[in-house]
């Protein structure tokens, strides 16, 4: 029994460890893809298209389709025979998709003929409200049908609806939903609106449209639209705990003008082109949210099957900008590594070499000291002391030799790419 047992654990250590993304759900690493005409997705271009997107790393579609309604107060929902895309064309992309190893999240949309925003929509009286729940039962129930016969993965119930989301409707619609299709559910609130909905516990996962603000000014650094997040970043955590729902991006995106942190969602603000706000935007959105545990997935707005973009095209798609290159960076997992090797925590280091071990999460050091970096993906390193930039390094080893005057305490950083690693050192060299 007891060579049984050595048997196995010699077994079980020959797989490789997984780190901690890996352990849990898969993360979605989504884009949405969305055409306004009926028949968008019968282009040869948009086979194409999904061809770039699945280059990217996207491992989830956000498949949208739109249907509509007079205005804000009509109570019949429709597809338009120009602008909704066909029935049959939504299944081709769905088995294209499937067919490139991508998953589908069919997210169908309301728009609103005369331009008002959907999340307008509501009424004064209960007969109205009676009658848009059962327009939108047929309409969210077609889908969720067409999402169940074609082996969609997800479906999303509704978007941006404000106005509703604390109806009691929504537990009917959200049952009959169940009744016809065995995947996973979720909604996507508005930025503002997320904490207003009722229903969350009745869905699998909490969708927020995270168009946030994120500062006051055009064209910020990246460590202010970090800062930024930051206030955001601590009130989703928060409500997320509340409601034991893992969280989803169900769109974040930015356009590539100066000035598109400060109001994510406004696809008419006129402005310079700016890809590097956009850029900055995509990264800022990474580094705060990518490691949390309880992120499910980001779908970013939007990639278009026209094959849209470049870098003289001023809206949301990322495709062929810098944004598409940090996209890249995220959901291939080229994201680049640093380590500094020298000084580590708990050393003495006397004239630029280790002589002692002490039990601290900081170093000691006498005289000068090389400080030495490992860097992978990435080909320049930039040397800190207290968050002064001192040396900049773009060839291996990665190091540089501190050597001047310096008394108490320090702290040393090394960066590659936005990616820190760093140490506080107590230092005496005179």
């Amino acid at each position: 029994m007891k060579k049984l047992a050595v048997v196995l654990l010699a077994i079980l250590l020959s797989f490789p460890l997984f780190d901690s993304r890996e352990m849990r759900d898969e993360f979605q690493k989504g884009m949405s893809f969305v055409g306004y005409w009926n028949n968008v997705y019968d282009m040869p271009e948009a086979i194409e298209s999904l061809y770039n997107l699945k280059e990217t790393g996207s491992k989830w579609v956000a498949l949208v389709t739109t249907w509509y309604q007079e205005d804000e107060h009509s109570t019949e929902i429709f597809p338009d025979e120009n602008a909704t895309p066909t029935d049959a064309s939504l299944i081709k992309m769905i088995n294209k998709d499937h067919e490139l190893g991508m998953n589908v999240m069919l997210k169908p949309h309301i728009d609103l003929m005369n331009g008002e925003w959907r999340g307008m929509i509501s009424f004064e009286n209960e007969e109205d409200w009676h009658e848009w729940f059962n327009s939108y039962r047929n309409f969210i129930c077609h889908f969720a049908s067409m999402a169940e016969n074609h082996s969609v993965e997800q479906f999303c119930i509704g978007t941006e609806l404000a106005k509703t989301v604390n109806r009691t409707e929504w537990s009917d619609i959200i049952n009959e939903v169940r009744e016809i299709y065995s995947g996973k559910l979720v909604y996507a609130a508005n930025w503002d609106n997320y904490k207003n909905v009722i229903f969350w516990n009745a869905l699998d996962y909490a969708g927020i449209d995270a168009y946030f603000p994120l500062t006051d000014k055009k064209d910020p650094g990246l460590q202010e639209l970090l800062n930024g997040w930051k206030k955001w970043h601590d009130e989703i955590e928060e409500w997320q705990q509340e409601i034991g729902k893992k969280v989803i991006f169900t769109e974040i995106g930015y356009r590539s003008v100066d000035g598109t942190n400060m109001w994510p969602w406004n696809w008419m603000y006129e402005d310079r082109i700016d890809l590097q706000e956009q850029a900055d935007c995509y990264n800022a959105t990474f580094i705060t949210f990518w490691h949390e545990e309880w992120m499910a997935g980001i779908y970013w707005w939007t990639w278009y099957p026209n094959l849209e973009g470049g870098e003289n095209e001023s809206g949301y798609t990322p495709y062929k900008k810098p944004a598409e290159k940090v996209l890249r960076r995220y959901y291939l997992e080229e994201l680049p590594e640093i380590k500094l090797i020298k000084p580590t925590a708990g050393k003495i280091y006397v004239f630029d070499k280790e002589v002692a071990n002490i039990n601290a999460n900081y170093s000691i050091i006498v005289g000068k000291i090389t400080i030495m970096a490992e860097c992978r993906n990435a080909s320049i390193v930039e040397f800190y002391i207290d968050d002064e930039v001192r040396y900049v390094d773009e060839e291996e080893p990665y190091e540089w030799l501190w050597n001047e005057f310096a008394i108490g305490w320090h702290e040393i950083k090394v960066t590659a790419k936005d990616t820190i690693d760093g140490i506080d050192v107590f230092i005496l060299n005179v």
